[in-house]
């Protein structure tokens, strides 16, 4: 009984340690695949030029003229605001 009590908590500090190291491996990978996908530029070349209802129609694949309503007309500015 007394070996099975000694032996039992260096394998609970081996797996204490185990798990230590194993969370910050996981946490390296999962930062160094943020940082690939951030690096990569698809899009941006792709949206590179376009005005802002270009993007939102790309982007989304609607067209932000359109009433929301009837989905055929196309809607018109009703009065333009001046920058302060």
């Amino acid at each position: 009984m007394q070996l099975i009590l000694m032996a039992l908590p260096i394998d609970v500090r081996a797996y204490m340690e185990f798990c230590r190291i194993n969370h910050y491996i996981s946490t390296l990978l999962r930062r160094a695949t943020c940082l690939a996908l951030i690096n990569k530029a698809l899009h941006v070349p792709l949206l590179a030029g376009l005005s802002a209802k270009q993007v939102l129609k790309v982007v989304t694949g609607k067209d932000p003229d359109t009433c929301p309503k009837c989905k055929k007309g196309k809607m018109l500015p009703h009065t333009i605001l001046e920058p302060v």
